[in-house]
């Protein structure tokens, strides 16, 4: 069952850049949920893949988990954050083009974040994976950066554009 999860069934194991195909089926797979199940879907997912995600890369078990390319949990985990503030948007500007767009800079925000890694979030990732939930927090702390800065560009589009 982890090793399902840690891989987000199966997408992890594709040979090309895993990280970033399972950011981009994070985003389809949240678009369809806030499309189908309402805005407070991906509030849902977030928490179920932080919740799985730390549960499944625990390193507190007796065989520590590396952070290996196949465990992409973390970056869904991140993606889904990153893309928490567009539910938002689509309750504030339903006629806008903005919200459709918003889903692309969210996932371009984020793999910037989680491939750069600038800061804290290189530190964090450079600890010892031995580490209780390093293997999730870089990836955390990358989708929180790219929420805020989301959020800034639709208060600024918002304030020149009204």
């Amino acid at each position: 069952m982890k090793p399902l999860i840690a891989t987000f069934f199966g997408v992890g194991l594709i040979p090309f850049a895993p990280g970033t195909i399972a950011s981009l089926v994070a985003v389809i797979i949240a678009i369809a949920a806030c499309h189908f199940l309402g805005a407070s879907a991906l509030f849902v997912l977030t928490i179920m893949a932080l919740g799985f995600g730390f549960w499944v890369t625990n390193a507190s078990h007796t065989n520590p988990v590396e952070d290996a390319p196949e465990i992409v949990i973390d970056e869904v985990a991140g993606q889904w954050i990153a893309a928490l503030p567009i539910p938002l948007f689509l309750s504030q500007t339903p006629s806008s083009f903005w919200p459709h767009w918003a889903w692309l800079v969210a996932l371009v925000l984020f793999r910037i974040f989680d491939i750069w890694k600038p800061g804290l979030i290189g530190r964090i990732d450079r600890h010892p994976a031995s580490m209780n939930g390093s293997i999730m927090l870089d990836d955390v702390l990358a989708g929180l950066c790219a929420a805020v800065i989301l959020l800034g560009l639709w208060f600024a589009l918002n304030f020149f554009l009204n």
